[in-house]
């Protein structure tokens, strides 16, 4: 966004103060937009681990009451069927749960090119005060 050219090596204390405000302000800015997509991101895995959560619940549930038909009628089939949808949940559960848990990675909530951009910018100020006269 903002370069150093002739502009910039030939401007004034007071034209080199308002281009670092505003380079100030945009960093601001993306620093603020890079956290919110973040936040955002981490909201939603903790609603994925929340849903798995009732899911394994579900599930266990089902598991159960598979368990204890099947105990009550040794031989008979008809338990299986609740117990394949009991695990079928387990796996889903367990599915998104590692969703949530990848959406809530400390990596993923730095705003990296947030640093990036302050980076170029310090060398560009760099520049800027070694080019001053």
């Amino acid at each position: 966004m903002f370069r150093s050219d002739d502009f910039l090596r030939d401007a004034p204390v007071s034209r080199i103060a308002a281009v670092l405000t505003r380079m100030a302000a945009a960093e601001f800015a993306l620093a603020k937009a890079e956290v919110s997509t973040a936040i955002r991101g981490a909201i939603i895995g903790a609603v994925m681990l929340i849903v798995a959560l009732l899911m394994v619940l579900v599930a266990l549930n089902m598991l159960a009451g598979a368990a204890a038909i099947a105990l009550a009628s040794v031989g008979v089939p008809d338990p299986w069927a609740p117990a394949i949808v009991g695990g079928a949940l387990v796996l889903l559960a367990i599915i998104l749960a590692f969703w949530g848990l990848s959406s809530l990675k400390p990596s993923r909530l730095v705003p990296t090119r947030t640093a990036a951009r302050l980076r170029r910018d310090a060398e560009i100020i760099k520049e800027m005060i070694r080019d001053e006269p």
